[in-house]
Parts: C-alpha cells; structure tokens; sequence
C-alpha cells in the first residue's frame, strides 16, 4: 500500500515511499513523538553507531553531544539534532 488514509475530519494521504539511505521512511505523527523519540528518529540519518542512538541514556546524550559532528557535519539537520540533545541534557538536569 502506498498511501494511508487518516480521518481527521476529512482523509488525508501520507505518502510512504521517500527514501532514506535505500529504507523505506515509515509514517509517523510527529505532533505524538516525545523529543526522545524525534530525536532518535533523526538520528536514522546520521552517521552514527547503533549503541549510541538511545538516547535515554545520559551517556549517549553527551556523546552524541560531543561526536555528532565529526562524520555528519553535512547534514542538515545537525544544529536542530544538537540543540534537541541540549534540552534532553537540560531537562534530565531540571528532574
């Protein structure tokens, strides 16, 4: 299937056929993601080692923090990524 419907008042078609890397992009509703989980989405993108992705751990955050840089200063979504991480970092601080 190509495109999914979703009622919203009236349907609207998703496409589900743009391309990242040769995956298929699945379709998601951003507006339900947490910053965790929009932020390990991006990070499908970047050239970065799967251990490293999760970021709910404090370690990941600022190693990608530190890291993210150095193979994926082309991309981007860099700075948006790297101020995500920030307010990961920041609001585990806050708790």
């Amino acid at each position: 299937m190509d495109a999914e419907r979703v009622e919203n008042g009236r349907d609207q078609v998703h496409p589900r056929n743009a391309l990242v890397k040769g995956k298929r992009k699945r379709t998601i509703n951003m507006i339900d993601l947490t910053l965790e989980q929009h932020v390990e989405l991006l990070l499908e993108n970047f050239d970065v080692p799967n251990t490293r992705r999760n970021v709910e751990k404090k370690k990941n955050v600022r190693w990608l923090l530190r890291n993210l840089r150095i193979d994926n200063k082309d991309n981007p979504h860099l700075k948006h990524v790297s101020a995500c991480l920030k307010a990961i970092l920041t609001k585990e601080q806050l708790i």
